[in-house]
């Protein structure tokens, strides 16, 4: 299957201006992306999720622009909406930690806290954080004194009763509590487990837990998918961030293996090839222009600091990877989602109990109603061929 989803040229032009390192060709291509965009009105708002990190790269360089002045006032308010993001993810912390609950900070929070150079340059859409299934009815007590409310009413919680429980405060802010979580098939549930694939960190005076860098590249991916490819800017940027502040800790053929066994080889490989696209190295443009047809193979090596050696090695591991049944069926429906029929959308939901559980359920498809029994069987012997 070929990859249908890319970014646009303007934003391939916007993500090489703050991508680039030379200060005459970053002017140059502002220039040219100016041109091309009226960020008063023209502007979508993945082009303007990047501004804050736009402003950042060209006033390091201190390159003087037509819009210095809007630039830093969006730059500005992505700064102060943020330190209140940091400051009630602060607040949940010091309430949790006092009965020894310590979270694996996930999503947003934990790229603008731990990947990006400012607070300022990540902007905050959502709170995510998972808390194993026996704190769970603690840590709601606990939000709800802290001013969170969930979406629905709420009785007392049994243990992975819910995958996920939305919050929200008087602020308007979204905070979803994980009590189940896709990585290593819902199988965190001690300390013992969370300390296999996260790392303990601590924000501000308080500890709580991020996942390993292999994992966060694992959860860009499953994100991608979960917002139907519609958010590559910021995901492409994401996914820089992780691979090149841990390249040190991420063996590539781990890597390669982790994205074929949770079948993310379609999300992972639309990335990377958006990635070395937006890079001004043209040894990574030839290979990328060999490869528009993916396929993905394991990279025997660990990624190299080395710029050149780097993107080899990236772009390496996108080589052979052959997109998924599971995959397959999920395009399908990401194409067709705004005229899903009722069947589709039966479809759709055990597209995603095969993807959470690793696997495909007879029993559950022998449960449902003889209506839906054929599609689903249908469905069922695709991923399994």
């Amino acid at each position: 299957m070929k990859i249908n989803h890319c970014l646009t040229e303007e934003k391939k032009l916007l993500l090489k201006i703050i991508f680039e390192e030379e200060e005459e060709k970053k002017l140059l291509l502002w220039q040219k992306w100016y041109k091309k965009i009226d960020i008063e009105n023209d502007i979508d708002s993945e082009s303007y999720h990047l501004l804050p990190l736009l402003y950042y790269s060209l006033s390091s360089y201190q390159i003087k622009t037509e819009e210095e002045k809007r630039l830093k006032g969006i730059y500005r308010r992505s700064w102060y909406k943020n330190q209140l993001h940091y400051k009630n993810l602060q607040d949940i912390l010091a309430s949790f930690n006092q009965d020894n609950i310590l979270p694996i900070i996930l999503g947003d929070l934990v790229m603008a806290t731990q990947y990006y150079q400012e607070i300022a340059l990540r902007p905050i859409y959502k709170y995510e954080l998972f808390v194993l299934p026996n704190q769970i009815n603690l840590v709601i007590e606990k939000l709800e004194k802290l001013g969170w409310k969930p979406t629905f009413q709420l009785t007392k919680v049994k243990a992975n009763m819910y995958s996920k429980l939305v919050m929200n405060n008087v602020q308007g802010n979204c905070l979803i509590v994980y009590e189940q979580l896709w990585i290593e098939k819902l199988s965190i549930k001690s300390q013992e487990d969370i300390l296999s694939i996260c790392q303990k960190i601590n924000i501000g005076d308080y500890q709580s837990y991020i996942l390993k860098p292999i994992p966060q590249v694992l959860a860009i991916c499953l994100e991608n998918i979960f917002l139907k490819y519609k958010n590559l800017t910021r995901f492409v940027v994401d996914l820089k961030l992780v691979l090149i502040n841990d390249f040190s800790e991420i063996d590539g053929q781990i890597l390669t293996e982790k994205i074929k066994e949770y079948k993310l080889n379609y999300s992972y490989t639309t990335l990377i090839l958006e990635l070395s696209k937006i890079k001004e190295d043209k040894m990574l443009e030839e290979r990328v222009d060999r490869w528009e047809n993916l396929e993905i193979t394991a990279c025997s090596k660990d990624f190299s600091p080395d710029v050149s050696n780097y993107g080899k090695c990236l772009l390496d591991s996108v080589e052979n990877l052959e997109i998924t049944a599971l995959e397959t069926q999920e395009l399908a429906i990401i194409e067709n989602i705004n005229s899903l029929t009722v069947k589709d959308k039966i479809i759709r939901m055990y597209l995603l109990y095969c993807r959470t559980y690793g696997k495909s359920n007879s029993n559950l498809i022998n449960s449902l109603n003889f209506l839906f029994f054929v599609p689903l069987r249908l469905c069922e012997r695709q991923l399994t061929r």
